[in-house]
This record gives C-alpha cells, structure tokens and sequence, in this order.
C-alpha cells in the first residue's frame, strides 16, 4: 500500500514537473509580439538604408547632370570662341583684300597721273617748239629770279601753283599781267619763299615781279608784238599748273572811243590792310547810269579781288563804286566822262 502511495505520488510530481516546463500561453504571446516588433525594426532599417541608398543615387545621378550641363556650356562656349575667331578671320582677310585693293587702285591712279603728267610735259614742249623765236639780236628775257634762302625750305607744290590771267588777247600797245598764287601739295596757299622766273620768248623788256608776302604775286609785261606768246612759269626750276600760257597779241589802235571797261577792286580791311579772301560779294555796290554793268565777280584766287565789266553808251557815262562798310566810294570813284 505504501508502494501504491508513492508512485501515485511520484506521477504527480512528473505531471507537475511537465506543466512546470510547459511554457506560459502569456508568455509565448509576448514572445511573438516581440519577434514581430524586432521583424518590423528590421524592415524599418532596411526601408531606410534603400531610401537612403536612393537619395545617394539620385544625389549621384544630379551631380553627374550638373557636370554634363557644364561640360555642354564649356563646349558651347567654345564652339562660340571658335566661330568669333572665325569671324574675325573672315574680316582680317576682308580688310586685307580691301587694302590691297585700295593699293592697287592707287597704284593705277598714280600710274595715271604720271601719264598725265608725262602727257602735259609733252604738250608743253610741243608748244615750246611753236612758239617763234626771238628777233635777230634779242634772246628772250627771264623775269628777276626771286630766289629763297638756301636754308629755307620751301612747301610749295608748283604742280599745285595757279594762275589767274585776268585777259589772255591783248594789243600790242597795251600791257599784260598775271597773278601767281603758290600752294603746297594739299593746295592749301603756301607764302615760303621761291625761286620763280617767267620767260616770254620774243620778249625783251623787263618783267615786273611784286610778291605780296602773302602767297600771291602779281606779274606785270610788255606790250608785246603781234603774234602768239607761250609764256613759261616755273617754281624751283619746275613748272607750275598749265604752263606755259598761250598769250594772243594782235595789232593795237592808237585812238578808239571807250566801249567797254573792266574794273578791277582790292578788298582791304579797316586798317587799310588787303583782305586776301574771295566769295565775299556783298562788300561793294556798284552804281551806274548810262552804260550796263556785268555781274560782280572774284577773281576766283581767293585775294580779294574783284571785278566787273561795264559797257560804255554814247553821251554821259557814270560809274560808282561804293564800300558797304563805310557807305562811301572807293579811292577813284565816281567816274563819269563822255563818249
């Protein structure tokens, strides 16, 4: 019986002990609960570092179009360097083909002008043959050479030189003048001192010179015999522009009535001083009666001349010419006689 006890005792306590390594239902629950927790942590991590890891790419992937984006720029502004120079080649080149077409026209034109030139000195020679020569016993006579210093040198151009010849048909009882005017290359007028002489062929009486020390010289001749005159004006040695100068004489009268008279002014200052400009007509006034007066002009040499032609009528003639600028006549007017 005690036997029986026991082992009814001993089963109970391995019952027992087999519950006792049952584990809890509760605990088993919070078991999973907590697997399940650490499940969705590591989920949640791993969530994270893949969002992480995609920020990186795209991070990546943005700086990578930023360098491509400024790589395309630098290209660009290099394809836009490139084609400047280009530009600028093209218009180095331009220029340089229009400079060397400016060279040659000038070329042609100066070859031209030495054709000119070399033309004219031939006609001018040709015209020096024709001329007559000079009586038996005379040689042509050479105006006083107006030398300049030999330390001075001179600008004026004589190729640029003009002449005003205020008539070129004359009479052999009457004399001939001339005015000079010097300019340098530019043909601005040029006072330096030169070496000019005149030289009429069959000519044998003084030449008068008068240098106004201002550019202008006023040549006085003759009177010279019938016939044509070529007339040669050179400055240092050189001639100047369209000489020499075809002079007409023809036989003069000893006695005529005056039919027409040409008038010749100097405009001058307040200071009585000349005033060497032209184009000014507003300085005179000219008056007449009788007679017609022609138009005022300069004498196109800008010195301040001027001059008008009036044609005479029988009986009473009157001319007048008065200054603007002190409303009163000029030394040697009026004039007035009877034809």
């Amino acid at each position: 019986m005690d036997k029986s006890k026991d082992s009814d005792t001993k089963a109970k306590d391995l019952d027992k002990a087999k519950e006792m390594e049952k584990p809890k239902e509760g605990d088993k629950e919070k078991e999973g609960e907590k697997e399940k927790e650490l499940e969705r942590t590591k989920e949640l991590e791993k969530a994270k570092e893949l969002e992480k890891a995609r920020e990186v790419e795209k991070a990546k992937e943005l700086e990578k179009a930023k360098e491509l984006e400024k790589a395309r720029e630098i290209e660009k502004a290099k394809e836009l360097e490139r084609a400047r120079e280009l530009e600028k080649a093209k218009e180095l080149e331009k220029a340089k083909e229009l400079e060397k077409a400016k060279e040659l026209e000038r070329a042609r034109e100066l070859e031209k002008a030495k054709e000119l030139e070399k033309a004219k000195e031939l006609e001018r020679a040709r015209e020096l043959e024709k001329a007559k020569s000079p009586p038996k016993g005379k040689e042509p006579i050479q105006s006083p050479p107006l030398k300049k210093p030999l330390s001075t040198r001179s600008n004026v151009f004589p190729y640029q030189c003009i002449t005003f010849f205020p008539q070129t048909n004359l009479v052999d009882t009457a004399t001939g003048s001339f005015t000079l005017h010097t300019r340098d290359s530019s043909a601005k007028t040029c006072a330096d001192p030169v070496d000019l002489r005149i030289t009429i062929p069959n000519y044998s009486e003084t030449i008068k010179v008068v240098n106004k020390n201002n550019g202008h010289y006023d040549i006085t001749f003759g009177p010279l015999p019938e016939g044509t005159h070529a007339i040669t004006v050179t400055v240092d040695s050189k001639p100047v522009k369209g000489s020499p100068f075809n002079v007409h004489v023809s036989e003069g009268c000893v006695g005529a009535e005056i039919a027409e008279i040409t008038f010749l002014m100097q405009a001058i200052n307040k200071n009585g001083e000349p005033v060497c400009r032209g184009g000014d007509f507003t300085i005179f006034t000219v008056e007449a009666k009788g007679g017609k007066t022609s138009h005022l002009q300069d004498s196109g040499l800008e010195d301040g001349r001027y001059h008008f032609d009036y044609k005479c009528v029988p009986g009473a003639n009157f001319v007048n010419v008065v200054s603007n600028l002190t409303g009163k006549s000029i030394d040697g007017f009026p004039l007035s006689w009877n034809a």
